[in-house]
């Protein structure tokens, strides 16, 4: 899969259009048939692009905090390519509704990694009516602490869990002591 029209600033890790990622996707859409994606967290446009590329049925709407300045360039360019099946909004993912996300098929979880912040994006999830939630980077402590939170309160269940190789970002790319890391992503389900 070619991504090369979308810029990468080097400046953040992101998840890569390689096959391990590719079979992720594949595998998720085949075991929920999602149509309708809500993306928290689209930095600089990756996983959204890898997406609309692979399912021409699936629509995204993404949500950013808007910190970096390739999130506006880039989304704007994937809005470009893509039209109506992107959109992305601006804003603290603690601030979306669950008027906002109701009627999607998936959230995808991939924003801030400090634990109040991934907590309260499954806290929208569970007031949701989405049936299906993936929580990215469960090697950051935030996140492993927010998921496990989830699953213990017995109402989920994981369909689908794997590992992928990120890109790092540009300022662990050239030192040889920092190694690629090997990133779980799960899908869960309500019971």
């Amino acid at each position: 899969m070619d991504l090369s029209w979308l810029p990468d600033d080097g400046g953040t890790g992101h998840m890569p259009p390689s096959d391990e990622v590719i079979q992720f996707w594949t595998t998720v859409k085949e075991k929920t048939n999602f149509k309708k994606l809500v993306e928290i967290g689209f930095n600089a446009g990756h996983s959204s692009s890898i997406l609309l590329t692979l399912f021409d049925d699936v629509t995204i709407q993404s949500y950013d905090i808007g910190q970096f300045d390739i999130t506006h360039s880039n989304g704007e360019l994937v809005k470009e390519k893509f039209g109506d099946r992107f959109n992305l909004s601006i804003t603290d993912s603690l601030k979306i509704t669950t008027g906002e996300v109701n009627g999607s098929d998936i959230i995808f979880i991939d924003g801030g990694h400090d634990y109040p912040i991934v907590s309260g994006d499954i806290d929208l999830w569970e007031k949701s009516d989405v049936p299906y939630v993936i929580v990215d980077d469960l090697q950051i402590n935030g996140v492993k602490r927010a998921h496990g939170e989830l699953v213990k309160r017995g109402k989920v269940e994981t369909i689908y869990k794997q590992y992928y190789t990120a890109v790092l970002p540009s300022w662990m790319r050239n030192n040889p002591a920092k190694k690629p890391v090997n990133v779980p992503i799960e899908v869960l389900k309500r019971k």
